[in-house]
């Protein structure tokens, strides 16, 4: 934990900040939605992000979804390059 805060201000600037934030809800996947707010302070400014997590069944569903329209974008064809 010291360690993530200590990141968190030796931040050079708010550009890195929404990389490091960014990259948090990338790599650690299944988020349903990300909600991002600027807050000005006098000294620098604050981020809030909200985000929704959807339930194990809800994230099976998105990617069934996802599989059937990549498969869909390939024509169908999976392993015709294999033969």
């Amino acid at each position: 934990r010291r360690h993530a805060t200590q990141a968190w201000l030796q931040l050079p600037d708010a550009a890195e900040a929404l990389y490091m934030s960014g990259s948090f809800f990338h790599y650690s996947a299944g988020w349903g939605s990300l909600r991002l707010e600027e807050l000005h302070a006098e000294a620098r400014s604050l981020f809030l992000l909200t985000a929704f997590k959807p339930k194990g069944s809800e994230l099976l569903r998105k990617r069934a979804l996802q599989a059937v329209e990549r498969s869909r974008g390939s024509g169908g064809r999976r392993g015709a390059d294999r033969e």
